[in-house]
């Protein structure tokens, strides 16, 4: 078989962006966003919408973060960090004014659905790997140092002899 070298192929056009209005203003809308924005967005927004409290991603975050950045990734509308921080404020804002519709259904359809199905994927991969033993020993392992950290502290206040008289005679006293 003769191979083929791929720079002989022509490389594809995109779409160009859709100008919509919004209050006024003119707003380009993107009809196709390359996989590595698509990839770091997924990221952000899997990370913002992370719950420390329970270990997981809130469903609810996890649709605030996904309107935000689909208007980031696929508009020129640029929010600063504190505002994407905002989180519920800037999507109750956002969703309220119309605007998320309004640039949702300027990008087409399979494109969307593109992104919408990439987050999907590397959020259930992620949740799923951090449900896994192998995960899990990550996460001990992260905690652990915080653990070597207080026996330090530990043995530390046991060198002081007057701390170990105060233990031994506590100890004593309890039977």
């Amino acid at each position: 078989m003769t191979k083929i070298s791929y720079n002989k192929f022509e490389k594809p056009t995109y779409p160009e962006d859709k100008v919509v209005e919004f209050q006024g203003q003119q707003i380009e809308v993107r009809q196709w966003v390359p996989t590595a924005e698509k990839l770091q967005a997924i990221g952000s927004i899997i990370e913002l919408a992370h719950d420390p409290s329970i270990n997981y991603a809130n469903p609810t975050g996890l649709d605030v973060f996904t309107s935000i950045y689909i208007i980031k990734l696929y508009s020129n509308i640029e929010f600063t960090d504190e505002l994407i921080d905002s989180g519920t404020i800037l999507y109750d804002e956002i969703n309220n004014s119309g605007l998320l519709e309004l640039v949702k259904s300027a990008i087409p359809q399979q494109e969307l659905q593109d992104f919408l199905n990439k987050l999907k994927k590397t959020y259930k991969a992620y949740y799923q790997y951090r449900q896994s033993a192998l995960g899990l020993i990550e996460i001990i392992s992260t905690d652990y140092s915080d653990i070597d950290q207080q026996l330090d502290n530990i043995q530390t206040k046991f060198e002081n002899k007057d701390n170990l008289t105060y233990v031994k005679d506590l100890l004593e006293k309890l039977g």
